[in-house]
């Protein structure tokens, strides 16, 4: 426990809880993600709207990269079962192929089966792992990461604001991120653009500064790239150095991700106490009675959140 800003924190650790429940069940439905957070990086409008009013979206890729994790946590000492159930997608008469995941008829027969995969789908599972375990990090893998600490805790930061974050593996020393990625993205120019593009850094820093609440401890946040293209390849990269929150000998350095971090959760907490999530014009001065865009010039732009104005009158 701790106190931050003249409010308790609290955060409950649960074990084995199921991604469904995690994400989806009403019981945790007022805790606030890293991936609720970031969308304050368009409009805090847009944050409250994606979090309570929104349809979910399938997102590309997403159910790959849920199985391969529930994959690599049935791996750890301390994982759950792979539960994906291998399913034969219909065939189609007239080509003689199967049905596409995006197709009726494939999500018609997929229905009926509990977390169905392709064998197609399976085979290149076990082709990435067969290659974790051959490659150069084979020991690392199964020494500091599979062989130690916890797969997919689930962590509730209770108190006046609500988060939750549930790391793929944490262990005593470091907090371990598994990321899938297309080829195309393999060099490191892609990978950091993926860092900050879908706001890894970010994520990251939440990881982190909750896991310093809660044990006083600044860990490492260690993302293990895999490219999921033939011939496959992994990479360890520890994005803390560079993005998120950097301990160099007594000091916390806190880099872009950090800092970002710092202000969506700011930006957040004052929404929440306000109760108003404004748009985009909160962004800027109010002059006579309304406020007007001010843009500055791309070149004198940085990475960075620029806040948005909560309107005091009458809170």
């Amino acid at each position: 426990m701790s106190i931050e800003r003249g409010w308790v924190v609290k955060i409950k650790q649960i074990n084995n809880l199921s991604n469904d429940e995690y994400h989806n069940s009403e019981q945790y439905s007022e805790y606030w993600s890293s991936s609720n957070i970031k969308k304050y990086l368009t409009t805090p409008k847009e944050a409250f709207f994606q979090k309570y009013n929104a349809t979910p979206k399938e997102i590309q890729g997403a159910e790959f990269g849920s199985q391969l994790h529930d994959f690599l946590a049935s791996k750890h000492v301390n994982g759950q079962p792979f539960e994906w159930n291998v399913f034969e997608p219909p065939i189609n008469q007239t080509t003689g192929a199967s049905y596409g995941d995006s197709t009726q008829r494939y999500r018609s027969a997929a229905s009926k089966i509990v977390n169905p995969i392709t064998p197609q789908r399976f085979e290149l599972i076990n082709d990435i792992w067969r290659m974790m375990q051959k490659s150069s990090y084979g020991w690392y893998i199964y020494e500091k990461i599979l062989r130690q600490g916890i797969a997919e805790p689930s962590f509730f930061v209770e108190g006046l604001h609500k988060y939750k974050y549930r790391p793929d593996v944490l262990t005593d020393k470091c907090i371990f991120d598994w990321k899938s990625v297309a080829k195309n993205y393999w060099s490191e120019k892609g990978l950091k653009y993926r860092v900050t593009d879908l706001g890894y850094h970010i994520s990251a820093a939440m990881y982190q500064y909750f896991e310093h609440q809660r044990t006083g401890i600044w860990r490492p946040f260690i993302v293990i790239w895999i490219m999921k293209d033939p011939p496959f390849d992994i990479l360890i990269d520890d994005i803390s150095k560079n993005f998120a929150y950097e301990v160099s000998g007594n000091e916390v350095i806190a880099h872009s991700g950090a800092l970002i971090f710092k202000d969506l959760k700011d930006q957040h907490e004052l929404c929440q106490v306000a109760g108003q999530w404004p748009g985009l014009a909160n962004q800027y001065d109010r002059i006579a009675g309304v406020r007007m865009a001010d843009y500055l010039p791309s070149s004198f732009q940085e990475q960075g959140y620029s806040q948005f104005n909560i309107d005091v009158d009458g809170f």
